[in-house]
């Protein structure tokens, strides 16, 4: 029996590649929107997103990182059955 975890390790690289396009921030300035509350109201919300994003990134990693890990473990363990199994086959006959 053979475990194919590729799949699951191409998900989690297609994430984290995904997310990290993002860029770290929006604009330099917001000094020509007009208005100063315009102006900063927008500068928060950059900030906040920014922030959020760079989160979701920190988590892609993670989760990316577990994916991985996951799937090597799956794999190890399911090699090691196979090799009893065959053990215990040969033992058999």
């Amino acid at each position: 029996m053979k475990v194919d975890v590729s799949e699951i390790q191409s998900a989690a690289d297609r994430l984290f590649d995904a997310l990290a396009q993002v860029p770290n921030s929006g604009d330099e300035s917001c000094s020509d929107c007009g208005s100063d509350v315009v102006a900063r109201t927008t500068q928060l919300f950059v900030e906040e997103f920014a922030q959020a994003v760079r989160t979701e990134q920190e988590r892609a990693r993670s989760t990316a990182e577990a994916m991985h890990e996951c799937a090597h473990d799956f794999n190890q363990v399911e090699t090691a059955h196979v090799q009893e199994i065959r053990g215990f086959l040969g033992m058999m006959s």
